[in-house]
């Protein structure tokens, strides 16, 4: 239901392929997300709608390669539709024909270079990891309203050496006013918000090399649903104190109030040890009272 409809195909009498596609009448998802003022929350789990529609197309074994926010529209219902398949690839045989797959393929290399990964850039190998990097661009600019690249015009050169060679800042550190502006929220507040688990989510999801990315798209998709529920993540350490953060975070009633229960029962137990001991300082007075007592009655 998040994929745009395909509704024909072909190659026309030039030799020009073509695809008609249903009409969608909404608005890329960040300026919908922006216009709305919407938190992090809300970009979060339209992300995830999104992450639905792409993790479908790569069970056909098929990578869309120009993942950007232009390609993922919201209608007037909050519902995400992704665009934009021409210059999708098969990565393997399916068993279609010849003249089907050649049309998912014709347009080679292209892309959108603001979006596009480090293997795009470099002639490497495309796979699903390629749109994996492309949603982490996307998840970068939808949360911190900046772009992994930096502001500022950049040539096609700059570009393309920052998405080989450099790391892009974290992505709480590009929380500015104006993004918390258009999050409902202040710079502190947002810087706030991003640290931690988004900051490693969008880390891992563009990583300079494939392999070190998120497997699938199910598993990004998997860990920002932990982080919304305030679970633990799987691109962080599993440390004691890291689990025990979360824990606390997804049950805060029932640690409160087990909190004041221990509280209580520590209360408890010291004023039950204080009557003890005053009871027991009254013994041994009274005790050498009778002593004093018995000794002046036998003089």
């Amino acid at each position: 239901p998040n994929i745009a409809q395909l509704l024909d195909a072909g190659v026309a009498p030039g030799g020009q392929p073509y695809m008609v596609l249903e009409y969608v009448d909404g608005e890329p998802i960040d300026r919908y997300c922006d216009e709305r003022k919407h938190g992090v929350e809300t970009r979060i789990r339209l992300f995830l709608d999104m992450l639905g529609a792409i993790a479908h197309a790569h069970a056909h074994l098929i990578v869309h390669r120009d993942l950007k926010p232009a390609n993922v529209l919201v209608d007037s219902g909050g519902q995400v539709k992704l665009l934009d398949f021409g210059i999708a690839k098969l990565l393997a045989d399916d068993g279609r024909p010849h003249a089907t797959r050649d049309l998912t393929g014709e347009a080679g290399a292209a892309m959108t270079l603001l979006y596009a990964a480090p293997e795009q850039v470099t002639n490497g190998t495309i796979t699903t990891a390629t749109d994996i990097y492309a949603l982490g661009v996307i998840l970068y600019v939808l949360l911190s309203g900046q772009h992994p690249a930096g502001a500022g015009p950049l040539s096609p050169a700059d570009i393309i050496r920052r998405i080989a060679d450099e790391d892009p800042p974290r992505l709480s550190e590009m929380a500015d006013a104006a993004g918390a502006s258009s999050r409902s929220t202040t710079a502190e507040k947002l810087r706030r918000r991003l640290q931690g688990d988004l900051d490693t989510i969008v880390a891992k999801a563009l990583k300079k090399d494939p392999a070190e990315r998120y497997v699938s798209v199910s598993e990004l998709a998997d860990d920002l649903r932990r982080h919304l529920g305030h679970e633990p993540i799987g691109a962080r350490p599993d440390t004691l104190r890291y689990r025990a953060v979360k824990f606390v975070r997804r049950n805060r009633v029932a640690v409160a109030l087990a909190s004041l229960a221990v509280v209580a029962t520590a209360g408890g137990i010291v004023g039950t040890t204080l009557q003890a001991r005053a009871a027991n300082r009254e013994r041994l007075i009274a005790e050498r009272r009778f002593s004093q007592v018995r000794q002046l009655a036998n003089k």
